[in-house]
């Protein structure tokens, strides 16, 4: 699961870039994505 997490991810990352709304929101989203990175690093 967390590898599919991982490559999902990357995706994400673009589409936030290009509409990323408000700070909080992304502020919110770059905790996320830290967690993220974080249980991806460990599962591989």
């Amino acid at each position: 699961m967390a590898p599919l997490l991982c490559r999902a991810r990357g995706r994400w990352d673009d589409k936030n870039k290009k509409s990323d709304a408000t700070e909080r929101s992304l502020r919110a989203r770059r905790q996320r994505r830290a967690e993220m990175n974080k249980v991806c690093s460990d599962s591989v």
